[in-house]
């Protein structure tokens, strides 16, 4: 399957098809373990601590992507029909790096891993704290975040309306997300 860019796919028909995820739902596997993988707050994926450089490999990795609740949290797995392992992920597994907007007003976002999500109210922007910065978060698939890279959150930014207060909001079709407080040292 070839990979097209976010702007490749919206220029098409204007919507991007969802992805054919397996129905991971309808599995259920004995977890088997644990694996020395994690994935890094920067979206780097390390495997017994040599980063994996083959995005083949690790897109193969990201498909089979499992968050299962957990105390406060979520816990994170490589799923199949047979088998569940458990991995360690630092902050969220997943990296937005591109965002375009479409001819209806609606925002994509695209991983470094191949998913393309819009911004709506099933794929909201959700601000979180993570080690004392503000970062924005975008759901992505099944209980699945992405932290929005640098790059594309300066982006969004620059598209969003400020308001008298200082406050940024991002309008993706009918849908307003807060994508920068006026106390932010981001804004």
């Amino acid at each position: 399957m070839t990979q097209l860019s976010l702007a490749q796919l919206l220029q098409g028909s204007g919507q991007v098809e969802p992805a054919q995820l397996a129905d991971m739902e309808l599995w259920n596997p004995s977890n088997c373990g644990h694996m020395n993988l994690t994935i890094k707050a920067n979206g780097q994926w390390w495997h017994e601590g040599v980063q994996m450089l083959r995005p083949k490999l690790i897109n193969l990795l990201a498909s089979v992507l499992w968050a299962e609740p957990y105390d406060s949290g979520l816990c994170y797995f490589l799923k199949t029909p047979v088998e569940k392992i458990q991995i360690n992920v630092e902050d969220v597994p997943l990296l937005i790096t591109d965002v375009e907007r479409d001819n209806s007003g609606v925002w994509y976002v695209q991983t470094a891993t191949g998913d393309c999500t819009p911004i709506d109210h099933a794929h909201p922007i959700e601000l979180r704290s993570y080690n004392g910065q503000v970062r924005p978060y975008v759901l992505i698939r099944r209980n699945l975040w992405a932290l929005v890279h640098r790059n594309s959150y300066y982006h969004l930014l620059a598209q969003s309306a400020i308001g008298a207060d200082g406050t940024a909001t991002l309008h993706s079709g009918n849908c307003t997300f807060t994508l920068c407080e006026p106390n932010d040292s981001q804004c």
